[in-house]
């Protein structure tokens, strides 16, 4: 949620409804994580997850369905964890985010990681098509980060180049290549002046 508060302290349905007026008025897309912290042990009808429900309704609204470890450490049995998991799918398909909630920051005490392979398997039975989907998803991922990646060469390379042409073009550097020291003209020549020290000075 975007308010913090300890579950000592606040009940979900509580922290919810104080902060949902505030939300519904937001002009700007936001999310809600961790299945808004609802206690897993009520299930899909307590009144604290109908209202989340109810806020997933919103077009701008996202929900977060990772930390499933975390509504079971406070006593939620796992088939309830995916039953709020397929409402908020069927509520807002588009607008779920899911995770592992990997590194598991929240767990301090030896040998009590979650198993992460437990919680990806909560994907298989909240989602079956988003989990096969997930190659596709990861193969358009790494054919855009190649295309980032190829683009950001292109632009490296772009702006080392013209840098090497603004040395080369200086006046005392200029001279050297009329007077054969190097013809100034190919990237070969442009790397070997710069690769001699002390062969070129900047203006």
């Amino acid at each position: 949620m975007l308010v913090e508060q300890d579950d000592a302290r606040a009940e979900p349905l509580d922290e919810l409804e104080a902060v949902a007026p505030l939300l519904e008025k937001l002009p700007i897309r936001y999310l809600i994580d961790h299945f808004g912290r609802v206690d897993g042990r009520l299930g899909v009808d307590q009144p604290a997850f109908r209202l989340l429900l109810d806020l997933a309704g919103e077009g701008n609204v996202y929900v977060k369905i990772s930390g499933a470890d975390r509504l079971m450490a406070r006593g939620s049995p796992y088939e309830n964890v995916v039953a709020l998991a397929r409402a908020l799918i069927a509520r807002a398909p588009d607008r779920i985010v899911w995770g592992t909630d990997w590194p598991h920051s929240n767990v301090f005490e030896p040998n009590k990681t979650p198993n992460d392979g437990d919680l990806m398997n909560l994907l298989a039975l909240a989602a079956p098509s988003g989990l096969a989907a997930l190659p596709g998803i990861l193969d358009a991922a790494r054919l855009a980060q190649a295309r980032i990646t190829r683009d950001l060469r292109i632009q490296a390379r772009g702006a080392i180049e013209g840098f090497l042409q603004g040395v080369l073009d200086a006046p005392v550097n200029a001279a050297r290549a009329r007077y054969g020291q190097c013809c100034g003209n190919s990237y070969r020549c442009r790397r070997q002046i710069i690769g001699q020290k002390g062969a070129l000075r900047l203006q």
